[in-house]
């Protein structure tokens, strides 16, 4: 603040020659003028700095006093005017100019997809159809219809997000789950996708190759692709079946002694200056450091090409805490019985906790019942 004071009023740099330059110091003392980047070249010159209107001050008594200065530059904003005042088309420019550039900042100039690899052309068109486009009206952008209107457009894609910042328009999108991939063949085979025993089965289509009771292991045929016409010509099919079997497993997993846990939260504000297509922290108000904080609860921006954006932030904390064995035990056995959940409903159940060297592990076997059955490929 004391630099941008000194150069809004105006400062010079001033060269004593004197066999007592300290005479000078004196004198601005006295008179109260600041005077800083004080300088002594040999017993008889001094360079120092004070502001223009203190040297106008103290310059006639320096004369009178016999005392040898010389003003070796002048700086600051004064010296910018008279140089401004002397090139009226100039200073006549620039207002122009700063009032065309608020006047291009209500419009985006930038669209950009932050997802890398899907900036293909029929997004691209989706998003000139939608108004979001180099020139459109920033403030005319509704992001939320937008967003419902490229979804109805793109549904390859499940997730869509318009964000306005300043002359740039930040598309962010995630591609739709396409489910399991299934061969796009004419017919194919159902195959076991695990070990088990058959406790239901039915064909939906298809020919049985195995049936209630059966003991199966995983890759093997449940139901052939084809079905036998009354003359005893085949036509393929893609088979399909009720399938339900018996399947066992013998897992384990393991976690350190000790982990991280959440102790308390808070909410810290950061401010950011945005010029154009780029941003600026100016000032850490907030005591988040980075990689402390997951969750934005808020965002407020203009749509400016200079703007400030504030942004409420969800600070986690966290402590290191050991694990008792009971504890280690009950985490890793709710994860491994998510995992079998795959399998079907659990039937049976077993495991034993064991310690490790700095670590805990859990051996879980168990017997599931559940759906069983896959296409395969051809």
């Amino acid at each position: 603040m004391r630099w941008l004071w000194n150069a809004f009023a105006g400062w010079v740099e001033v060269c004593i020659r004197d066999p007592r330059p300290e005479r000078m110091l004196n004198l601005c003392a006295r008179r109260g003028a600041a005077v800083w980047g004080v300088e002594r070249t040999d017993e008889e010159t001094l360079r120092l700095c004070l502001r223009l209107r203190a040297w106008e001050a103290v310059r006639e008594t320096v004369r009178r006093m016999g005392i040898g200065a010389e003003v070796t530059g002048v700086h600051g904003f004064p010296v910018l005017r008279s140089r401004l005042e002397a090139r009226p088309v100039l200073l006549f420019g620039l207002p122009v100019c700063l009032a065309l550039l608020c006047f291009a900042s209500l419009f985006v100039w930038d669209v950009r997809v932050e997802t890398p690899g899907t900036a293909d052309a029929r997004l691209q068109s989706a998003l000139r159809e939608v108004g979001v486009h180099a020139g459109a009206y920033a403030k005319g952008i509704d992001a939320k219809a937008v967003q419902n209107e490229l979804l109805l457009r793109l549904p390859e894609y499940k997730w869509i997000a318009v964000n306005i910042r300043g002359s740039r328009a930040v598309i962010s999108l995630r591609a739709a789950d396409p489910g399991p991939e299934y061969p796009a063949a004419e017919s194919w085979d159902l195959i076991a996708d695990r070990d088990g025993i058959i406790t239901g089965f039915a064909v939906l289509s298809g020919t049985a190759a195995v049936k209630a009771g059966d003991t199966v292991h995983a890759g093997d045929v449940l139901v052939w692709g084809y079905e036998t016409a009354p003359d005893g010509t085949r036509r393929p099919v893609r088979a399909d079946a009720w399938c339900v079997a018996r399947s066992w497993a013998t897992w384990q997993a393991q976690t350190s002694l000790s982990v991280n846990e959440v102790t308390e939260t808070e909410t810290c504000r950061e401010f950011w200056a945005v010029f154009g297509k780029n941003a600026q922290k100016i000032w850490p108000w907030s005591r988040i450091w980075q990689g402390e904080y997951d969750t934005i609860v808020k965002r407020e921006e203009a749509s400016l090409t200079l703007a400030v954006m504030e942004e409420t932030v969800l600070r986690r904390l966290t402590r290191r805490r050991e694990l008792s064995a009971a504890e280690a035990e009950a985490m890793l056995l709710a994860a491994l019985r998510q995992r079998a959940a795959d399998y079907g409903e659990i039937r049976t159940e077993q495991w034993h906790t064991e310690t490790l060297a700095g670590a805990y592990r859990t051996v879980y076997a168990f017997e599931a019942e559940g759906a069983l059955g896959k296409p395969s490929e051809k």
